[in-house]
């Protein structure tokens, strides 16, 4: 149990050193461009600010989209209960024996 434990809290590590280097270069990356250094809000910044504003005023609509109906806990799909509807007026029905 310790091991995958360790395991996890290194995967942790791993993900911060990556997502700090990231932003990191990024930041340096943004901070030579034109649009970046001067604030006069260009194109990019309300292009980004209208996906930001999109995305967190339909994140509830999204997750929804994202899991499925009928995922439970562990996210497995539940079997349907429902029975198929038959086709036609006769189609619930037994043919009866003809006498003969």
């Amino acid at each position: 149990m310790a091991k995958s434990r360790d395991t996890a809290v290194i995967r942790l590590w791993l993900l911060c050193c990556a997502v700090l280097f990231a932003g990191a270069e990024g930041y340096q990356w943004l901070s030579h461009q034109g649009w970046f250094v001067h604030p006069d809000l260009g194109w990019p910044w309300v292009i980004l600010a209208g996906t930001g504003l999109a995305i967190a005023a339909h994140y509830g609509q999204l997750k929804a989209l994202w899991q499925p109906t009928g995922a439970g806990i562990d996210g497995a799909i539940a079997p349907s209960t429902a029975s198929p509807s038959p086709i036609g007026p006769e189609a619930g029905t037994q043919p009866q024996p003809s006498p003969a």
